[in-house]
């Protein structure tokens, strides 16, 4: 650990420079732990319904399954086309689980730059929220994707949200913006999220993750200078972002300053 960051500067009295040793968790490791200690906290909040740590904890095994039912395994690539919703948190932290690694996909990419990443990653599996699946199906079947996975928003909306969201909201909104209702037509090659889990097995026994060396997602570059590339995260590397002091308004803006003055190249094929 160095002491000569710019924003330790800005640091509050007390607050410390780092949070280190930090623990030699997995990424799942880390959400385990906090659903062990805190199952009846809330992890997620979704249009007024909330989800504990320890009900969270239930479904990303139940993903877990899933994903190991399409073949999904430790090194394997997991692409997520979805805006923030439970199903990213979810499938997220299932992958990790498998040792699998996280593709976070902008899903406000053009049909040339999704098809760019799909082929760089070749992910098993894409999950895929479903007014999102009209944009980018043409692009599932021309990178030939077998496993496409759908997730609606009003999945886990509460009674009687979950019923009338896709009638009152998402439809009009899905016709102003020019794009077909339903959003998948019927006979698409593609499976349901919640039939998907309920007809998943039992999660399989995780296997041993190193936080030091196994890779646990890519993360792609915005393009601005050339093609996207893939910046390779370990677990190691997202402990700080999970376990930093509390940001100050100038604190941050100085660590952000400096990372920004430090940023690195980043490349595919990790």
């Amino acid at each position: 650990m160095t002491d000569h960051r710019p924003w330790f500067a800005t640091y509050p009295a007390g607050v410390p420079h780092s949070l280190e040793p930090y623990p030699n968790l997995s990424v799942f490791g880390m959400l385990e732990a906090s659903a062990r200690k805190h199952p009846e906290a809330t992890a997620l909040a979704w249009f007024g319904r909330k989800i504990s740590y320890g009900a969270l904890l239930r479904e990303v095994e139940r993903c877990s399954a899933a994903l190991a039912g399409m073949g999904v395994g430790k090194g394997d690539r997991v692409a997520l086309i979805m805006p923030n919703c439970p199903q990213y948190v979810i499938a997220f932290y299932a992958t990790a689980r498998l040792g699998a690694i996280v593709v976070g996909n902008n899903p406000l990419y053009t049909t040339r730059e999704m098809e760019h990443q799909l082929r760089d990653c070749s992910p098993s599996v894409v999950v895929v929220l479903d007014l999102l699946y009209s944009d980018f199906a043409d692009v599932f079947e021309t990178v030939g994707q077998q496993h496409v996975v759908v997730a609606r928003l009003n999945d886990y909306m509460s009674f009687p949200k979950k019923q009338l969201a896709p009638a009152l909201k998402f439809k009009k909104v899905q016709r102003e913006q020019g794009k077909p209702w339903p959003p998948v037509a019927k006979g698409a090659p593609v499976t349901w999220w919640e039939g998907w889990l309920d007809a998943a097995g039992p999660a399989p026994v995780a296997p041993l993750i190193d936080p030091e060396t196994d890779t646990a997602g890519f993360i792609y570059t915005g393009g601005t200078t050339g093609i996207s590339r893939a910046r390779c995260s370990r677990t190691a590397t997202w402990w700080p972002t999970r376990c930093r002091p509390p940001r100050t308004s100038r604190c941050w803006r100085a660590r952000r300053r400096s990372w920004v003055r430090s940023r690195t190249s980043t490349r595919s094929g990790c």
